[in-house]
C-alpha cells in the first residue's frame, strides 16, 4: 500500500473516532431524522379494484372490436350503421355495454384515486401505484371523449364544437391544439379520422404500456376467488346494465341545425357550471385550466409531499379532508347543473316543439327527394332522422286538436315512422320510391287537416319536367316585414365571449341573421326560425360590434376612412331595411344591403377570405 493511501485511510478513522467521541458525549448513537409516517395497514380493497379495472378494460375492447367490424367512419355514415347495428338485439346490447363500460372506467378511476389518497397509499415506496393510477384515468377520459363524437350525431357534433371552442381558448398554443383536432373550421372527415385513431390506435397503445403494473396490482393475499368474483361481478352489472338502457343515438350531425340541448359528459358537469357562471375572457379561461392544471399537480406531486414536510404523519389528515371537499363539492356542483336544466327544461330535459319538430320532418323529406327519381346517396340518413322524429310526434298534437282527432294523429305518426324504416330497410329501388311518395301522402294528408296552408306532394324536381302550365299564382299584398311596436321592445340575444373576439364570427352571425330576414320575406329559401325582428335586432347589434373592429383588421383594411364609410354605408342600408314591404321593396332594400357587403368583402385582402356572396343567401 502507499504512502498516500496509508495517510488517507489514516484521516478516515481519525475523523470517525472523532464523530464517535461526540456522539458518545451527547449520549445518542445516531444521526437525527424526520419522523416518519405512520406505517399504512395492508390493502385489501386495492388489488380487487385494479381487477375490475382490468375487467373493464377487457369488456371495452371486446366491444370495441365487434363495433369496429360495423362502424362506417364517414360523418354521413357513421350514425346509419351504428343504428344499423342496433336493429339486432345482440348488437344493440354490444353498443350498450361498450358505453356502460366506458362509463364505469371513469368512474372506477376517480374512486380508485380517492381510496389511494383516503389510505395514504400514495407515499413511498408506492408512488409508482399511483401514478399508474392517474395515468389510467387520464386515458379513460381521453377515450371517453374521443369516442364521444365517433357516432357523429347532433350531441356528438355539437358537443365537440363546445370543447373545441373551448381548447382553443388554451394560453399560447390554443388555436393551435384546436386546428390540429379538427382538421379545420368545423369538425369533418378530417377529424373524425383523427379521433378515430387516437380511440383505436394511439390510446390503446398507450394502455398497453399499464397493463403489466396493473396485473401486478390486481394481486390479492386471498387467493383468486375474490378476484374473480369482483371480475364476474363487473361483467354482470354491465351487462344488467345493457339489457336496460341503450348507448344514446340522436340525430345525424347537421352543423347547420341548431342543437341547444348538447350537454357535456357526466363528469364535465360540475365544471360546465363553473363556466356559465363566469364572464369570458381571463375568468373563463381560469375556470377551464386551473382546475385540471392543479389535478395534473397533485398526481405527480403527491408523493413527495410528505418527503419534504418537517413532520409528515400530520399532512395525512388534511390531504383525506380535501379529497372530500373536492368529491362533495364536484358532487353539488353536478347535481346543481342537472338540477337547472330540469327547471328550465333545458338540456337532457328539452321538450320537442311541434313546430320545430314539423319543420325537421320537412328537410328530410325534402332530402330524400322525388318519389320519381332514384333516391339520393345519404337517403338512409335522412330516412332515418325522419323515423326517430316521426316517433317524436305520438303524443305531442297541435292546440286545437279535438279528442277523437288524436287517436288518428299518433297513426300517422305510427306510418310515417315504419315509412321511413321500410325505406332504410328495402334494396329494391321501385319499391323504395314508392315508399317515399306513401310517406309524403301521410305528411299531405295530416296538414291538410290540421295546418292552416297546403304543402306540396313533392319536392322541386331536379330538372323541368313538361307538364300543363299552371295558371299564374296571385301575388299576396304587400306588408311590412318588420312590426314596429315588438321591435320597440327586443333587445339582442347574447353572444359569446369567443365570438366577441372575432371579426369573422361576427360577420358570420351578420350572414346568418341576414339571410333568417330573407327567408321571412320570402326572398330566400328555407324555412324561418324566430321572429324578423329578433332577427334584425341581432343584426343590427352584430354589424355594430364588428364595425368597431378596425384596429384589429388594419392588416386587411389599412385605410380605416373606407371601413368606416363602408359601415355606415352597411348602417344606412339596414336602417332602410326597418321600414321595408314585403315583395320587391323588400327585395331591393336587401340588395342595397347585400352590396355593401359585397363591396366591402372585395375591397379588403382578407386573410380568411369571405368565400360567401350576397347571391349566396337567396338559396
Amino acid at each position: 500500500m502507499s504512502d498516500a493511501s496509508q495517510s488517507s485511510s489514516q484521516i478516515q478513522q481519525e475523523l470517525l473516532a472523532e464523530v464517535q467521541a461526540e456522539l458518545a458525549r451527547r449520549n445518542t448513537s445516531q444521526v437525527a431524522r424526520k419522523p416518519e409516517p405512520p406505517p399504512v395497514a395492508p390493502d385489501a380493497i386495492s388489488p380487487l379494484v385494479a381487477s375490475a379495472l382490468l375487467t373493464c378494460l377487457a369488456l371495452l375492447a371486446g366491444t370495441g372490436i365487434g363495433l369496429a367490424l360495423v362502424y362506417a367512419p364517414s360523418p354521413d355514415d357513421a350514425a346509419a350503421s351504428l343504428d344499423w347495428m342496433q336493429r339486432s338485439g345482440v348488437g344493440a346490447w354490444v353498443r350498450a355495454m361498450h358505453w356502460h363500460g366506458a362509463n364505469l372506467m371513469v368512474a372506477l378511476c376517480g374512486a380508485y384515486l380517492f381510496w389511494l389518497v383516503w389510505r395514504g397509499l400514495y407515499r413511498r415506496p408506492g408512488q409508482v401505484r399511483w401514478w399508474r393510477c392517474g395515468a389510467l384515468g387520464a386515458l379513460a377520459l381521453a377515450f371517453y371523449m374521443t369516442g364521444q363524437f365517433l357516432p357523429c350525431d347532433q350531441n356528438a357534433l355539437h358537443g365537440t364544437v363546445i370543447r373545441l371552442g373551448y381548447l382553443a381558448e388554451a394560453p399560447l398554443a390554443g388555436p393551435w391544439l384546436r386546428e390540429m383536432a379538427a382538421g379545420g373550421s368545423e369538425p369533418g372527415f378530417a377529424a373524425l379520422a383523427r379521433f378515430l385513431a387516437l380511440h383505436v390506435i394511439v390510446l390503446p397503445a398507450a394502455t398497453l404500456l399499464l397493463l403489466r403494473g396493473l396485473w401486478g396490482d390486481a394481486r390479492y393475499a386471498g387467493g383468486a376467488g375474490p378476484v374473480i368474483g369482483v371480475a364476474a361481478t363487473v361483467v354482470a352489472l354491465v351487462a344488467l346494465a345493457a339489457l336496460f338502457v341503450g348507448a344514446p343515438l340522436g340525430l345525424a350531425g347537421n352543423p347547420g341545425e341548431p342543437f341547444p340541448q348538447a350537454r357535456p359528459e357526466w363528469f364535465g358537469l360540475a365544471l360546465f357550471l363553473l363556466v356559465k357562471a363566469v364572464p369570458g375572457g381571463t375568468a373563463q379561461q381560469a375556470v377551464l385550466f386551473v382546475p385540471p392544471a392543479l389535478a395534473l399537480a397533485a398526481l405527480g406531486g403527491l408523493p413527495f409531499v410528505e418527503t419534504a414536510a418537517a413532520q409528515p404523519a400530520r399532512l395525512h389528515k388534511p390531504l383525506r379532508v380535501a379529497a372530500l371537499v373536492c368529491l362533495v363539492a364536484g358532487l353539488m356542483l353536478s347535481l346543481v347543473a342537472v338540477w337547472e336544466d330540469h327547471k328550465q327544461k333545458a338540456g337532457w330535459f328539452t321538450q320537442p316543439e311541434l313546430d320545430k319538430l314539423m319543420a325537421q320532418i320537412g328537410r328530410r323529406n325534402e332530402a330524400l327527394g322525388h318519389s320519381t327519381h332514384p333516391l339520393p346517396a345519404n337517403a338512409h340518413a335522412a330516412a332515418r332522422d325522419a323515423r326517430l322524429l316521426s316517433a317524436r310526434l305520438r303524443g305531442l298534437y297541435v292546440a286545437d286538436i279535438e279528442e277523437s282527432q288524436k287517436a288518428q294523429w299518433d297513426q300517422w305518426a305510427t306510418d310515417m315512422e315504419s315509412l321511413a324504416d321500410r325505406i332504410i330497410t328495402t334494396t329494391a329501388e321501385t319499391e323504395r320510391r314508392k315508399l317515399r311518395a306513401q310517406l309524403r301522402q301521410v305528411c299531405a294528408d295530416c296538414h291538410k287537416l290540421h295546418a292552416d296552408e297546403e304543402i306540396a306532394l313533392e319536392p322541386k324536381l331536379p330538372a323541368p319536367v313538361a307538364r300543363r302550365p299552371d295558371p299564374p299564382p296571385e301575388t299576396p299584398p304587400a306588408r311590412p316585414l318588420l312590426d314596429p311596436a315588438r321591435l320597440a321592445g327586443l333587445a339582442p340575444l347574447a353572444i359569446e365571449a369567443r365570438d366577441l373576439r372575432s371579426t369573422r364570427r361576427l360577420m358570420n352571425r351578420a350572414k346568418f341573421r341576414l339571410r333568417d330576414l330573407m327567408r321571412a320575406a320570402g326572398e330566400s329559401e328555407g324555412e324561418p326560425e324566430g321572429s324578423p325582428e329578433q332577427h334584425f335586432v341581432d343584426l343590427r347589434e352584430a354589424v355594430r360590434l364588428f364595425g368597431a373592429k378596425w384596429d384589429d383588421n388594419q392588416g386587411t383594411h389599412a385605410d380605416k376612412a373606407a371601413w368606416d364609410r363602408y359601415m355606415r354605408d352597411l348602417g344606412a342600408a339596414l336602417d332602410g331595411l326597418r321600414d321595408a314591404k314585403t315583395g320587391p321593396d323588400a327585395r331591393a332594400r336587401f340588395a342595397a344591403v347585400g352590396k355593401v357587403c359585397d363591396d366591402c368583402h372585395n375591397a379588403g385582402d382578407w386573410a380568411e377570405p369571405f368565400e360567401w356572396q350576397f347571391s349566396d343567401l337567396k338559396r
